[in-house]
């Protein structure tokens, strides 16, 4: 048999503190409700194993259990289950885990396994391992570690399974030994080593109390000794069984509870040094059964954990004050081993795990009968002994007689009448405790009494209604006078002192529905001693003070009646409230007692706070406040203030309720099928408990991703670009109706609204890349939710060829590729432009060259005229000197002809000697006077040659040679802002008179020089984009003569 290591005994005092038993009122019920509605946890709920060896709770709010199969992780809803792989030296190094520690940090647990000692750290979820080495003195001392515990300074103290107890260095830095005169070849001392429980003494924090199979140890750690306790009996089987211990529990005064492996509890009495058996009188107890665990709750209190359930025991007297037998047939388990931060109970059973929820616990249930009873066994009415508060007399239809439960036992007794009934058909449907101290027990064909020594039912001695009354309820007025209603015969009125009766049955008659309304239920007598009465359908009411009735049988579309009426309640105003409904709808009316003749006066409804849509039942507490029955459980309604609440069923009200009946203590009792329950209104409490939710996973493409830290210890979520299509699995720690939890999530900057759901799971599909945040939040049964939002920073990587820097250096890269383009095709359109500007300046040179070619035959044309002119008329001085100046004139012009350019002072020396020539030839008939700009240089300045010559020539012939008198003729040079500025101005006929006097072939000739001199302009503007230009301007007086030409001639020079 395996042993099975004790909880934290150091972490009972803090926990305890948190039970607070003595705050949770109404001691005798608050006791009792400790272990009512415990959840059986197994296999089929995902344990990997039944037996719990040992379980903790986390620093976080998980719950870790130890199984043989391996180490678990409980969050209320889900549990994860950690094993050993062989392959990952980071698992745990066994799945046979006894013992479980959590580490004083907060950031790890221990764990004592079959195969060595682990350090399981909970936020990478892997575990290091420490196993034996002989070679090395400070590691494990055995592989197999049966309990774990950490006294007051810290220390991790571990008991072994045959190599005694061994201290945790600091820094897991290896283990400090400490045998008991360890000779493994002699078996007892074997058994002294073999540990199966460690306990800090509470009075003295340095020594520990040791449970072995030989005896108990007491180790004082700072001076390294031993006291050994062992007991011997004659019987030496009993000896051996009784000194092999599995737990112990010290006490602070000078007690030691020793649970033994097969003979139970006992107690050491250190002073005495004595050891004395508990006895358990347990009926039907099994002759061997051990103590599993033991557990302080609270102050005075002890929880033994027993093989057969749980025993309760006072610490100030020792005495037990409740046993607990597990009984699978009815899925009652008991079990105390660790109390949780919301004062849950949990325990481990053969069967699985039971957890004892106080707010699930709040209903008290007590069965009558076997749940697989076919009997029907329904509570109509439960009644609390006026001399005994914890005894209760249960009317029960269906059963074998009035029933009396004492709550204290937990014991049933059925009383039944003298005459004998068919197996089910006793049909009890009230029970009333009379003024004058009788119990009256009110059966379907018989009213009785209750003997006076609670033996027996008796019959009553008066029978009002004879044979075949067909009881179903009763009540008695202030007068004493009894009240029942038959669901045959009507309401009969019994004094119970004379027996004087009377039947009211033609008074409750009505035409429109007879038989209906004097079949009668439920009725109540209110503070003015009228009588409220429910019948088939409809209701009646009995006005004492005037002796009569008024009838409100149903009738479709009647607004002052229901067709079917459940009860009555007196208000604490003395407002009459009733439930019914007609049909499938039901509601709370309200009924004046004043104006009983109106009937129902309004519905109640969410106009006055009351949210029940179906009413099955009211009761008033003793606040005043109703209690109402609807679909989801129970609604607390005050009709003073208006204010509510709901109690759902699943906090552990039954159902199937028939009756619920206020008791003098306050509680309320709740008759149903085979059981009745309790509570008291001002215990109840709603699950304040708010789901905290978590990460369990994170996949990708469906494909769990690989993490560094426990996804529950996530705090962010990395993902590449290819990773954008992701699911987020979670679950919440909550243990109070998990099953209830729902949920809302939203990933901000991705989703635009909360999205709520029922599953743990969200899935995302081609997130862009960015930053965003996943919010989860969690919503319990109350539908309280867990704020702020639980949150995780989730960044996606952006794609490279997306970031800002890509798409920076695409923009730059395509604005370089445009601009290379715009480059290349520059460079294209420039040597496309070179090479047609060559073409064109190669064609313009060609161009000038003829004009330059036309321009000398012309000038050598006219000169040869006027040679010829002096020739004919037989001047030959005068013809001699004019060829010698035509010769130097064509030597200049043929010269400077050879180039593009020429320098001013070359041009203008050859336009000197042609105006000789022309004077000559005109004998004097003209004066010319050649004016150049004292700071123009020029012999630096160059122009096209021969550019001035055809407009002063233009000058001569077409303006002096046709003026009367003697002509003048100027021509002005000066540089101003980079330009030649050359005026050619005369004083002749002008242009206009020229062309009406020009000769036939001479003047026609003549204008031949500016054309081609104009046409030279033009292509030097083009050849080398210049602004080269020439204006020509008529003079004229105030009266329009004219007065010659003048001639602007604009060259751009360098």
């Amino acid at each position: 048999m395996s042993t099975v290591p004790p909880f934290l005994h150091l972490c009972r005092a803090l926990i305890a503190g948190l039970l607070a038993l003595s705050t949770m009122g109404h001691s005798a019920t608050a006791q009792q409700r400790l272990f009512q509605k415990g959840r059986l946890i197994t296999e089929a709920d995902g344990l990997p194993d039944d037996f719990v060896a040992d379980m903790v709770q986390d620093s976080m709010g998980f719950l870790w259990m130890a199984t043989f199969d391996g180490l678990v992780r409980f969050d209320g809803q889900q549990m994860k289950v950690f094993r050993h792989d062989p392959d990952d030296p980071s698992s745990i190094p066994s799945d046979a885990i006894l013992a479980l520690e959590c580490s004083r940090d907060g950031q790890g647990l221990w764990m004592g396994t079959f195969n060595g000692l682990a350090y399981f750290d909970l936020k990478t979820e892997c575990a290091e391992s420490f196993l034996p080495d002989p070679g090395d003195p400070l590691s494990l001392p055995m592989n197999r570690v049966n309990v774990l515990t950490t006294d007051p300074a810290g220390n991790l103290w571990l008991g072994t399974n045959g190599a005694g107890i061994a201290r945790v260095l600091p820094d897991r830095q290896g283990f400090r030994h400490y045998p008991v005169n360890l000779d493994l070849s002699d078996p007892v001392t074997v058994l002294m080593n073999t540990v199966t429980d460690l306990a800090v003494d509470p009075l003295d924090p340095d020594q520990l109390w040791i449970a072995t199979q030989h005896g108990c140890l007491l180790f004082n750690a700072e001076k390294e000794s031993f006291k050994h306790y062992y007991f011997e009996y004659e019987d030496k089987s009993d000896e051996r069984v009784i000194n092999s211990l599995r737990e112990v529990y010290p006490t602070t005064d000078g007690r030691l509870f020793w649970g033994s492996w097969g003979r139970g509890l006992y107690v050491l009495d250190l002073a005495a040094d004595s050891l004395s058996e508990v006895a358990v009188h347990l009926p039907e107890a099994p002759e061997v059964w051990s103590v599993r665990r033991f557990y302080q709750p609270g102050p005075g209190l002890l929880w033994a954990n027993c093989s057969w359930g749980l025993l309760e025991l006072d610490l100030d007297s020792g005495q037990i004050r409740r046993r607990l037998k597990n009984d699978p047939r009815r899925g009652a388990f008991f079990a105390g081993m660790l109390l949780d931060r919301d004062r849950r109970i949990w325990g481990s059973v053969e069967e699985g795990v039971v957890v004892f929820d106080p707010v699930l616990g709040q209903f008290s249930t007590y069965r009558l009968a076997d749940p697989f009873d076919e009997s029907w066994y329904i509570c109509r009415r439960v009644l609390a002994d006026p001399e005994d508060p914890e005894v209760f007399y249960v009317a029960v239809q269906s059963g074998d007689g009035l029933y009396r439960f004492d709550r204290r036992r937990e014991r049933w007794t059925a009383i039944s009448p003298e005459r004998e009934y068919p197996e089910g058909e006793l049909q009890i449907w009230d029970i009333l405790f009379t003024q004058e101290g009788d119990l009256l027990v009110l059966a379907e064909d018989r009213l009785y009494r209750l003997s006076a020594d609670g033996s027996r039912l008796l019959d009553y001695r008066w029978q009002p209604f004879g044979e075949n009354p067909y009881h179903q309820f009763m009540a008695q007025d202030s007068a004493g006078e009894i009240w029942i209603t038959s669901f045959v015969h009507g309401l009969a009125r019994l004094d119970p002192q004379s027996g004087r009766s009377r039947i009211y049955q033609k008074e409750l008659e009505d035409p429109r529905s007879p038989g209906h309304s004097t079949a009668l239920r439920r009725l109540l007598v209110d503070h003015r001693q009228n009588i409220w009465l429910r019948a088939r359908e409809g209701f009646s009411v009995y006005l004492r003070d005037r002796d009569t009735f008024l009838n409100f049988p149903y009738e479709v579309g009647a607004s002052n009646t229901f067709q079917t009426v459940t009860n009555f309640v007196e208000g604490p105003e003395g407002l009459i409230y009733l439930s019914g409904g007609t049909g499938n709808q039901s509601a709370v009316g309200l009924l004046d007692p004043v104006h009983p003749e109106q009937g129902i006066q309004r519905m109640l409804g969410r106009r006055e706070g009351i949210r029940s849509e179906m009413v099955r039942f009211l009761l008033k507490d003793k606040k005043g406040r109703l209690w109402v029955i609807n679909e989801r459980g129970l609604e607390n309604w005050n009709p003073l203030s208006g204010a509510s609440r709901q109690i759902d069923f699943g906090y552990g009200l039954p159902e199937e309720i028939d009756h619920m009946e206020l008791l003098p203590n306050g509680e309320v009792a709740v008759g149903h099928r085979k059981a009745i329950t309790f509570f008291h209104p001002d215990s109840l409490k709603v699950n304040r408990e708010l789901p905290r939710p978590y990460l369990t996973g994170l996949k990708v493409f469906g494909e769990p991703l690989a993490l560094t830290v426990a996804p529950s210890h996530l705090t962010g979520i990395h993902l590449q670009p290819h990773e954008n299509f992701f699911t987020l699995d979670w679950s919440s720690l909550c243990f109070t109706l998990p099953d209830r939890v729902g949920y809302r999530y939203r990933l901000m900057g991705f989703d635009e609204r909360w999205i709520s759901t029922s599953l743990p799971q969200a899935n995302y599909t081609n997130v862009p890349g960015g930053v965003y945040r996943f919010q989860l939040m969690a919503v319990n049964n109350e539908g309280w939710w867990s704020e702020p939002a639980t949150e995780w920073l989730v960044q996606v990587d952006i794609p490279w060829w997306k970031t800002l820097w890509a798409r920076s250096l695409a923009v730059l890269l395509l604005l370089g590729s445009a601009y290379a383009v715009y480059l290349s095709r520059l460079r294209t359109v420039r040597r496309e432009a070179s090479i047609k500007a060559d073409f064109e300046r190669k064609l313009a040179d060609v161009e000038m060259n003829a004009l330059r070619a036309q321009m000398n035959p012309h000038f050598v044309f006219n000169s040869l005229n006027s040679i010829d002119y002096y020739i004919l008329q037989n001047e030959t001085e005068k013809a001699s000197d004019y060829l010698n100046r035509f010769s130097r004139l064509i030597r200049l012009i043929l010269s400077n002809s050879r180039s593009e350019k020429v320098p001013l002072k070359l041009d203008l020396e050859a336009l000197r000697l042609y105006l000789e020539m022309e004077s000559l030839r005109f004998e004097g008939g003209f004066d010319y006077q050649v004016q150049v700009s004292k700071d123009l240089p020029i012999e630096q300045i160059e122009i096209p040659p021969m550019l001035l010559q055809p407009f002063v020539e233009n000058a001569v012939w077409h303006g002096l040679m046709q003026k009367e008198g003697r002509g003048q003729l100027d021509l002005i040079l000066t540089a101003r802002d980079g330009y030649l500025h050359c005026v050619v101005q005369d004083n002749g006929v002008g242009r206009e008179a020229a062309r009406q006097l020009r000769s036939k072939s001479a003047l026609r000739r003549k204008s031949m020089g500016m054309q081609i001199t104009q046409d030279r302009i033009g292509l030097l503007n083009q050849l080398y984009g210049t602004e080269a230009s020439v204006r020509i301007i008529d003079l004229k007086d105030e009266l329009g003569n004219a007065l010659g030409t003048r001639v602007e001639l604009v060259i751009p020079i360098d």
